[in-house]
């Protein structure tokens, strides 16, 4: 079973991004409203486009000089880093950026076909913005479990831990993106947002999101590069910064032999599985909540979780303190998300 894992886990994140690409489909072939409504949403996802191309620029600027930087120290021959660093890093960069766009993109499609199902209910609302949502939800952990299984497979052997120290570039790729797409799309939506405000309802007297502002466009273009592709990002990469950071603790536990570095693969797919097959209960109907149908599928997703890591670190490990490990991690995740909505 210990190898098995390092196979499953690329096989499950890249069903997850087909399931995300077809996702998209579905939802860009939902009607986008009346020709007023297009106009508005042609606007903000030119303007977020433009963003986008702009930050990327200066971000790949970055990246190639401190990849360059990577592959002298580890060209150097110093034993720091080993050259093939470089590649990793230069991979996980673009895999969060490509998590930031592709999230970005199902956005500015998804808003305006939520909008226009709003007329006819709460519930084909909630459809559609819930598949919109799910793109960036399944790229991003796609892309990162993909990315770390790859470089793992072709630049490490599981079998000599010391020899997946290259793969830690991954994670600096990705969190160096992450830095520059969260600042510089955070900065740019919140002045946005304030300068909307203050032009708007201070100067001119307009309400709140009124059409005539034109800085409204600017408002919402910065709700989706920074809270949507900024957020992508960040999200890309806690996840895979978690993932080596399972890898590296699982070097260090030596009587597991390989088994340690398989389990977070074995975990990390029965996560994105569970997110899968949860993401099919959402099934609105009317509801008066739409907070309801989510919980509901979050719940769901959490006890497949919790089973599917029974049945790895127990019965396929016989590995019981893991197990209790990861209840009392999930169980404080579950907490936290049900106090946070609370209040």
């Amino acid at each position: 079973m210990s190898d098995l894992g390092f196979l499953v886990a690329p096989l499950v994140a890249a069903a997850a991004l087909l399931w995300a690409f077809f996702t998209f489909r579905r939802v860009r072939a939902q009607p986008a409203g009346p020709p007023q409504l297009k106009a508005v949403s042609d606007a903000i996802a030119e303007g977020a486009a433009a963003f986008l191309a702009r930050a990327y620029r200066a971000v790949a600027v970055f990246v190639a000089l401190l990849a360059a930087a990577v592959f002298a120290l580890g060209a150097a021959g110093h034993g720091l880093l080993p050259p093939a660093t470089a590649l990793t890093f230069l991979a996980g960069a673009a895999c969060s950026l490509l998590a930031g766009y592709a999230g970005m993109r199902a956005a500015v499609v998804a808003n305006v076909r939520t909008a226009a199902a709003a007329t006819t209910g709460l519930g084909p609302a909630l459809r559609v913005a819930f598949a919109g949502g799910s793109v960036m939800g399944l790229a991003v952990p796609g892309l990162g479990l993909l990315g770390v299984s790859a470089c793992t497979l072709l630049l490490g052997n599981p079998a000599d831990p010391t020899s997946l120290v290259a793969v830690n570039g991954f994670a600096l790729g990705a969190s160096s993106v992450a830095l520059f797409a969260r600042v510089a799309g955070g900065i740019y939506t919140k002045g946005a947002d304030v300068g909307a405000d203050l032009v708007g309802k201070v100067e001119a007297g307009l309400p709140e999101d009124d059409a005539r502002n034109p800085a409204v466009i600017a408002d919402n273009v910065g709700d989706n590069v920074g809270d949507v592709a900024g957020m992508g990002a960040d999200l890309f990469e806690s996840f895979v910064v978690s993932l080596i950071a399972a890898l590296a603790i699982g070097a260090m536990v030596k009587p597991l032999g390989t088994a340690a570095l398989a389990i977070p693969f074995w975990l990390f797919a029965a996560g994105l599985l569970a997110s899968l097959c949860a993401g099919a209960l959402v099934r609105p109907g009317k509801p008066r909540d739409p907070g309801g149908p989510l919980r509901r599928a979050s719940l769901a997703a959490e006890a497949l979780f919790l089973a599917a890591a029974y049945a790895i670190t127990v019965l396929g490990y016989h590995q019981i303190r893991l197990f209790g490990a990861v209840a009392c991690g999930l169980g404080v995740a579950v907490a936290i998300g049900l106090v946070t909505e609370h209040y």
